[in-house]
């Protein structure tokens, strides 16, 4: 296998990784096994262990009729731990194709209208903070920084290292 070097820089999200986590696919990474840390539709089975769920991008999701896409926890592990979990790789073209087309498919105007509806649940989702004005353009923002990394990578046919630092 040849690597070549890929002129986009990392992408940053800060320490909101586990916020656009949830509103992309549905789960708090390493807390979807408690009562509020992923949607009900999501089942995972008994003694699963890792920090992300193995799924690529679920259509019409129970939440809203939308894709649950998992940006950030999809692909084939390839043995290496950060301090945030495995590496992990998507394959370029069909894998990174459909995180992207997930994304499109939700698009920005779907990710605030996810925010906002767990935001008025009575008890919405615990790790994120809610009364931060400001989160919700944090998060669009985040969207669409991850929509563009993921369009760069599909128009130059580029597969993916996921990892969090």
């Amino acid at each position: 296998m040849f690597l070549s070097e890929w002129e986009n820089p990392e992408l940053d999200l800060h320490k909101s990784w586990r916020e656009i986590t949830f509103l992309l696919a549905g789960y708090i990474s390493a807390y979807y096994n408690t009562p509020q840390g992923k949607i009900p539709e999501l089942i995972v089975e008994k003694g699963y262990k890792k920090d992300f769920l193995p799924f690529l991008v679920i259509k019409n999701s129970q939440w809203d009729g939308k894709p649950l896409i998992n940006a950030f926890g999809a692909g084939k592990d390839i043995g290496y731990e950060t301090g945030y979990g495995p590496v992990r790789y998507l394959q370029a073209g069909n894998e990174v194709g459909q995180i992207l087309d997930g994304l499109l498919e939700l698009s920005q105007e779907g990710l605030e209208n996810r925010f906002i509806k767990e935001s008025q649940k009575p008890n919405p989702v615990p790790w994120i903070d809610w009364s931060d004005e400001e989160m919700i353009d944090y998060m669009t923002d985040y969207y669409n920084e991850i929509v563009d990394y993921y369009e760069t990578a599909v128009k130059e046919q580029k597969a993916l290292l996921l990892y969090l630092t």
